[in-house]
């Protein structure tokens, strides 16, 4: 019995390796790769330099206002380009751009625009289908809908060729850092005779956002 599933995995594995091995990668090959990925959140999102969950709006003379005030919903989004170069079958470096779209945080959508350098390393004894990634850059602020902060993202991914197409295809799961500067924080005070809050201080922070990112990439 044994040996008949020995057999049953070894054609399985044979099977999938003809249907997803194509090209190997070439070296000196310029590479345009977008991406979309999913990113799930990997904590609270903290106030920078604290272990303060970053709310939008605080009421201090009534703390019981603040349990519906969410500090994120727990996904993100992004989308993104590489521009890389195969400096040899197992490495290569690149330059990338993101859209990322940090849904609901303090009740807003909050925007980055990070710019970052891109290398990747292929394991060759795997026949070039796993590989590691690193990405490490720098969100310019653009307006008020962009902030600027640091953004650090590693993964580990698994890639393969189209037999048809020739095109490179890969999913990743990874970690993702972005941080965001100068995001406002409300401060609401009430006023007893007029029964109603008024807005009487705004904070500007800065906050940590971790994530795990699923990410689905095809290079050219």
């Amino acid at each position: 019995m044994k040996q008949i599933l020995n057999s049953i995995l070894t054609l399985l594995v044979l099977i999938l390796a003809r249907h997803v091995y194509g090209q190997e990668i070439n070296k000196g090959k310029l590479i345009v790769e977008p991406h979309a990925a999913l990113l799930f959140d990997a904590g609270k999102v903290n106030i920078s330099g604290t272990n303060t969950p970053f709310i939008n709006t605080l009421y201090p003379a009534n703390p019981a206002d603040q349990v519906n005030q969410k500090d994120h919903d727990g996904s993100y989004l992004n989308l993104g380009i590489v521009l890389a170069k195969q400096l040899s079958p197992a490495f290569r470096v690149g330059l990338g751009a993101d859209v990322d779209f940090y849904l609901n945080i303090g009740d807003y959508t909050r925007y980055a625009l990070p710019v970052y350098i891109n290398l990747q390393y292929t394991v060759p004894s795997l026949r070039e289908h796993l590989f590691i990634y690193g990405n490490g850059g720098y969100a310019p602020g653009l307006g008020s809908n962009f902030r600027n902060g640091a953004k650090g993202e590693g993964g580990l991914g698994y890639s393969w060729t189209g037999k048809r197409s020739g095109n490179r295809y890969s999913f990743s799961l990874g970690y993702n850092y972005q941080q965001l500067r100068g995001v406002w924080q409300y401060v609401l005070t009430p006023n007893e005779e007029k029964n109603r809050l008024f807005l009487t201080q705004i904070n500007s922070v800065n906050l940590n956002i971790n994530s795990f990112p699923l990410k689905f990439a095809i290079a050219f």
